[in-house]
């Protein structure tokens, strides 16, 4: 039963009713991953990229985990993998890709694959620039109290970057931020009068 050794590995992996067993969780969730379980391919994933001198074979092995998870929909590899593609220094750059699993696992609901969309979009170096598309993720993620894109509305709103300059608005989002702990936000919100045109 793939569902049950999932759970057996979560738990080892955990320390959930049992002591940690890290090997011993790897084992249950390469078992329940053969059947093609999702979570258990995700847990692999992150596993091995976690690792951050993993050998090029066991990225590729990460990679084909999260595909596979993707594909049955987990948001949180649809995340992972649009990230990997996004940033292109452990895999081949793919933007296209990473637009495509960022969205799917935006519209389910990953805060983090909002900003991170929006970054891509507001960034401008690999797509055109679109800052309304930004905007639009950016404060979607923002609405589900991600402090980073938070932090960028409240600049944009300072700044007046493809955006009307509403200095409240930056004010408040500022506030929400810091109120996350961000130092930056904090920072924008002792010095605020300080900023001129």
């Amino acid at each position: 039963d793939d569902k049950l050794q999932y759970r057996l590995g979560w738990m080892l992996l955990n320390g959930v009713g049992t002591e940690k067993d890290i090997p011993a969780a790897l084992e249950y969730f390469e078992e329940s991953a053969k059947p093609g379980n999702p979570f258990a391919s995700y847990q692999l994933a992150k596993y091995i990229l976690a690792d951050e001198s993993s050998a090029p074979i066991r990225v590729r092995e990460a990679v084909a985990y999260l595909r596979r998870a993707a594909d049955c929909g987990n948001p949180f590899a649809q995340y992972a993998l649009g990230k990997l593609y996004a940033e292109g220094n452990r895999i081949s750059k793919n933007i296209s890709e990473a637009l495509r699993l960022l969205k799917l696992a935006a519209d389910q609901g990953i805060d983090l694959a909002m900003y991170r969309l929006g970054r891509l979009y507001l960034s401008g170096e690999d797509i055109p620039k679109d800052t309304a598309a930004a905007i639009k993720w950016m404060t979607a993620a923002a609405e589900k109290n991600n402090q980073f894109a938070q932090y960028a509305l409240g600049k944009l709103y300072l700044t007046g970057e493809g955006v009307p300059k509403d200095k409240d608005t930056a004010v408040r989002w500022f506030t929400l931020s810091a109120a996350q702990s961000n130092v930056y936000a904090q920072f924008f919100l002792d010095h605020i009068d300080s900023f001129r045109d």
